[in-house]
C-alpha cells in the first residue's frame, strides 16, 4: 500500500521528535499542515521542498518512503515538480 505525502511527512516529523510547529518552521500554517496530514489539503512542491530542506530530509529518500507502486504517474509527476522548482 502506498503512503500519502501527508502520512510520510507526519512519519518524518515524528521520527525527528518535532512538534508540527518545529517541523514546518513557518513555511506553511499549522492548520494547513494538519489538513495535509489528514489528506484534506494537498501541499505544493515548493512548500514540500522547503520543509524537507529545513529538516535536512533527502528528497530522494522521502520519495522512496512514499512507496508509490499503484500509480507510478504520481511519483513521476512529483519528481517533475521537484526538478522544476530547483
Amino acid at each position: 500500500m502506498s503512503k500519502s505525502i501527508g502520512e510520510a511527512l507526519k512519519e518524518e516529523r515524528r521520527s525527528l521528535g518535532l512538534t508540527q510547529e518545529q517541523f514546518i518552521k513557518g513555511i506553511i500554517s499549522e492548520s494547513f499542515y494538519s489538513k495535509v496530514g489528514r489528506g484534506k489539503n494537498e501541499i505544493v512542491a515548493v512548500d514540500l521542498l522547503k520543509i524537507l530542506a529545513a529538516n535536512n530530509i533527502s528528497e530522494e529518500e522521502f520519495l522512496n518512503k512514499l512507496n508509490v507502486k499503484e500509480n507510478n504517474n504520481l511519483e513521476e509527476d512529483l519528481k517533475v515538480q521537484l526538478e522544476t522548482v530547483k
